[in-house]
């Protein structure tokens, strides 16, 4: 006579903890990219303001300095 195998025997619940750990673990891990990708998007944004600041606090420097020379020219 043969037996069936029934999910009764405990293996159903093995699968369903190691299925919910990995879960866990997976979603944990997306967390923690997400948020680095944010603090990175965050980071560039102050970058590109200092660079904008930066380029033109440039050009006003160059302007001042194509007025001095401007005036000393005979």
């Amino acid at each position: 006579m043969t037996t069936l195998a029934t999910p009764a025997n405990g293996n159903g619940k093995a699968l369903w903890w190691i299925v919910g750990l990995l879960t866990t673990i997976v979603l944990s891990a997306a967390s923690h990219t997400i948020s680095s990708v944010q603090r990175d998007g965050e980071r560039i944004a102050v970058v590109e303001t200092q660079t904008q600041e930066i380029r033109e606090q440039l050009r006003r420097i160059n302007n001042k300095l194509d007025q001095l020379l401007e005036h000393r020219r005979p």
